[in-house]
């Protein structure tokens, strides 16, 4: 399963992960620490063939304070695996039709191209995760006053979104997103 970041597909690392145990189902991977402390993570994953030879690496380096990542204030360390892992897994050659870039890297890209109201629309329509929801919801935040109109319609946007994403057999046509629909609380997603 891939997301569609941009115009381009780009497959998630827990999809890369299940590729890789499919296709290789005797190889290892393994995360090493290259530097920890309060503050950074840089962290190399290394994947093996069955005769333990070195076929993969990726590094990964997060930092806890990423204005970019909410997830960093809390998991910065697994975020950095996470990251690691995935480049290690595209190094080898899975998940890279269109991009090597961890999950994390295009939402730093992404959250430096959303400027305007159209920008955060078109984001929310398109996301294809409750968490791509909850990320764009922090970004937003940033960018426009609690109560402002522009938050009030990018909340209405995302409550739409939201139910359309728990009920993919629903369907609901993007007109639909601008009738009236209860607030949720992203916070709580």
């Amino acid at each position: 399963m891939t997301v569609q970041i941009h115009g381009k597909e780009y497959v998630m690392v827990n999809e890369r992960i299940k590729e890789f145990r499919e296709k290789y189902p005797q190889y290892s991977m393994e995360s090493e620490i290259v530097k920890l402390d309060d503050d950074v993570c840089v962290i190399k994953a290394i994947i093996r063939d069955d005769s333990y030879r070195i076929v993969a690496t990726g590094l990964a380096r997060e930092e806890r304070q990423d204005k970019d990542s909410i997830v960093n204030l809390n998991a910065f360390v697994e975020n950095c695996e996470t990251s690691a892992w995935g480049r290690a897994l595209g190094n080898l050659g899975i998940g890279i039709d269109t991009a090597i870039a961890s999950g994390d890297e295009m939402k730093v890209k992404i959250s430096q191209e959303l400027e305007t109201l159209d920008d955060f629309k078109k984001a929310v329509e398109n996301a294809k995760t409750e968490k791509q929801l909850r990320f764009l919801y922090y970004r937003w935040k940033e960018k426009f006053a609690d109560g402002s109109e522009e938050f009030k319609e990018l909340q209405k946007l995302s409550s739409a979104r939201k139910i359309a994403l728990g009920n993919p057999d629903l369907k609901v046509h993007k007109s639909d997103y601008n009738k009236q629909v209860a607030p949720i609380d992203v916070e709580q997603m």
